[in-house]
């Protein structure tokens, strides 16, 4: 996609607040979406240019001078700086690097550059579009990167000075960036003439600011914070920012008004002095801003990480070399975990930035029907203490399996599709998200392990679901749109037509089934014309999630909402329909079939919440409030009576002994019996009085 903005050209990369206009270039049957992003309001951040002899990436980025570097001068434009060395840098004051548009040196050699962690490890610098001719342009004019705040060039030839021309970028203390906007729909681009973009209305935005720490309190630094934006049409926009040095980050050109939620990278680790720190998708927020408001984010805390590792083996115990492995789960405060890796030519896998807690180990590969193990524990031990666990797959061939293949009977009426009504590819769903459009799947489940609320662990494997396109956007005459197929182990296995949408930042969204199907499958076994329909009679259910008085709700996944068809009742088994509140204190469930449910919720430490006789009506919206209660009643370990192991239990989770020793992952404890929202000795010790017979803050 080529595009050219109209407000502004590489003399003057600010802009004021006002209405732009946004041109895609033309390229038949391409869709984009449309965005503008970290509009600079003002200017008046300074550059240094250092030289020294040694390679200074890794160093202290804003101290160059204590590794020996000498400060050639400050400018905001162009100007030439004596010295013969074998590195130069350039740093702004604010700790971002400036738009650096050319170097240049005496005897016309180009240069090499490099940013420690930036989004490109190095830039080959350039004559193209300067132009003048005489400067050597440094990646493109907005490039930027605020992960060390320098940029480190290094001549390919002797020189004996160097010419700098930098393009200020007004990333000063206090900048004033204009909010993110993007366009609420999707432009086709045709030869001819380019299609009008949306006009955009720039106002100043505001700002999060917060740090990232280890469980000592050590600074992580560069990792990355991936915050989401609900626009003011009511899309999600990914702005991208990282830690400093010290572990603080600031996230700029916020929508006022606008909620903002913060995402840790649940799939990134980070090393810190040889040592790996991760954790699960934490999310933060919302933050509702003023213009020119700043915000302070609670501190987010990465724990010391796992080694993962196994091999994965077909049935005759030869390695699967190439399956995709994926990790998911939570971590030990709730958060959720995903994380992809895949097997080498010897059936291993391995990854080493899993954080503590439990998860499910998945393998799959053309081929081969998917193999899982579940439960795996992984321990928290202090940082830099060896944590290795070892979790082995089994994968059959598809031969050993079932062939399943139907049709989507109303594909077509349903699918997304952009404004002018031509289809959408299935496989850029997650990119239609962003503009409230659904996601289709089918997805097959074990019915002899699914269990509520954590029904993931059940999963077989997705079945591929035909659209009718090749590529992006090229026809596939081989495909039928809406036909699908999947091959599953044999057993007690149930297929469903889900709908899913992705409204709200943090893993906040809802799932509806729409139809399915079950089978006792055998080896062998061939199922054809297993069509499945989408329902189309919808309304939609939500409500407030109200939980006690100083509970903290910790972890992304802490609560779902459940709906069970009454008449017939609970017809699919796992249920119609699911919502997941994240963050957030509200609930939603679109396009939940008409009908009359039962709503059950669940969060962690807190009373099952159910509501009888729910009735959802075609076109309308039921608006149900969840309230929850505490649930914790002594009995740690469930089997109906209050012993010395369930206060033991309680002391361990407190201790963060994990699994404890009643076989319980810590986050699945309930053991709060003081309910102060938390678990601690006084818990334990009110458990052990009960069990005595003695009076006790359960009394």
């Amino acid at each position: 996609m080529g595009g050219h903005q109209t407000w502004t050209d590489r003399d003057s990369p600010t802009v004021t607040a006002g209405r732009y206009e946004l041109w895609v270039l033309p390229s038949p049957g391409k869709f984009y979406k449309v965005g503008l992003h970290d509009a600079i309001i003002n200017t008046g951040t300074t550059y240094k240019v250092y030289g020294g002899n040694t390679y200074f990436c890794g160093g202290d980025a804003e101290h160059p001078e204590d590794y020996g570097y000498t400060l050639l001068g400050t400018g905001t434009s162009t100007q030439t700086f004596s010295g013969s060395y074998s590195y130069y840098i350039i740093l702004t004051e604010s700790a971002h690097v400036a738009n650096v548009d050319a170097v240049q040196g005496s005897d016309g050699a180009f240069y090499n550059t490099s940013c420690e962690r930036s989004t490109h490890d190095s830039w080959k610098i350039r004559t193209s579009g300067e132009p003048d001719g005489e400067y050597a342009q440094v990646g493109a004019w907005a490039w930027w990167s605020n992960q060390k705040g320098y940029i480190v060039i290094q001549p390919t030839g002797p020189v004996n000075w160097i010419k700098v021309y930098i393009q200020d970028d007004g990333r000063s203390a206090k900048p004033v960036y204009g909010q993110v906007e993007i366009s609420a729909d999707f432009y086709k681009a045709t030869l001819g003439s380019p299609t009008h973009g949306p006009d955009f209305t720039l106002d100043e935005g505001g700002y999060v600011t917060g740090r990232v720490v280890t469980p000592d309190g050590d600074p992580i630094k560069w990792f990355n914070i991936d915050p989401s934006v609900i626009t003011a049409n009511g899309n999600i926009h990914w702005p991208k920012t990282y830690t400093d040095a010290l572990g603080y980050f600031t996230l700029h050109s916020l929508h006022a008004g606008i909620e903002v939620y913060l995402h840790t990278s649940e799939d990134e680790g980070s090393e810190q002095d040889s040592i790996v720190y991760s954790s699960g998708l934490q999310c933060l927020g919302p933050f509702v801003l003023s213009p020119g408001e700043e915000q302070q984010a609670p501190t987010i805390t990465l724990l010391a990480a796992a080694t993962l590792t196994g091999t994965v083996t077909d049935e005759d115990g030869l390695p699967v070399a190439g399956a995709e492995i994926e990790v998911d789960g939570t971590d030990i405060n709730g958060n959720v975990t995903e994380f992809d890796t895949s097997t080498d030519e010897n059936g291993v896998y391995r990854t080493d930035v899993i954080p503590p807690g439990i998860c499910t180990v998945r393998g799959c590969k053309e081929g081969f029907l998917c193999g899982k193990t579940t439960d795996v524990v992984i321990p928290e031990k202090p940082p830099g203490d060896p944590n290795v666990v070892t979790a082995d797959l089994v994968m059959m061939h598809e031969d050993e399996g079932a062939s399943i293949a139907g049709q989507i009977t109303n594909f077509d009426t349903v699918r997304p599709k952009d404004p002018d009504g031509l289809p959408l590819p299935l496989y850029d769903d997650h990119a239609w998200e962003s503009y409230g459009l659904p996601s289709f799947g089918i997805i097959g489940v074990n019915m002899d392990d699914f269990q509520l609320p954590d029904i993931e662990r059940s999963f077989l494997d997705d079945a591929y679901i035909e659209d009718g396109y090749a590529d992006y956007f090229e026809i596939d005459p081989a495909e039928t749109p809406g036909k699908y197929g999947v091959v599953l182990p044999p057993g007690n296995v149930g297929i469903f037509l889900y709908e899913f949408y992705s409204f709200k930042p943090g893993y906040e969204g809802s799932i509806v089934i729409h139809d399915w199907r079950q089978w006792t499958l055998s080896k062998g076994q061939i199922l054809t014309d297993q069509d499945l329909t989408v329902r189309t009679d919808t309304g939609a259910l939500k409500g407030n999630v109200i939980t006690p008085e100083g509970y903290e709700r910790q972890g992304t996944k802490w609560c779902s909402i459940w709906v069970f068809n009454e008449d017939p009742a609970w017809e699919i088994p796992i249920g119609n329909g699911i919502g997941r509140p994240s963050v957030t204190d509200t609930y939603e469930i679109r396009n939940l079939p008409a009908g009359t449910y039962t709503v059950v919720g669940y969060a962690r430490e807190l009373d099952q919440a159910t509501y009888t006789n729910i009735t959802i009506n075609v076109g309308q919206e039921t608006t149900l409030d969840v309230v929850f209660e505490y649930s914790c009643t002594g009995d740690v370990n469930g089997d109906g009576e209050i012993t010395p192991q369930d206060a033991l239990c309680a002391f361990e989770t407190y201790l963060g002994i994990c699994p404890t020793s009643c076989g319980i992952a810590c986050e699945d404890v309930c053991c709060d019996v003081t309910q102060d929202a938390d678990c601690t000795p006084a818990d334990a010790l009110c458990i052990f009085q009960k069990y005595l017979g003695l009076p006790g803050c359960m009394d």
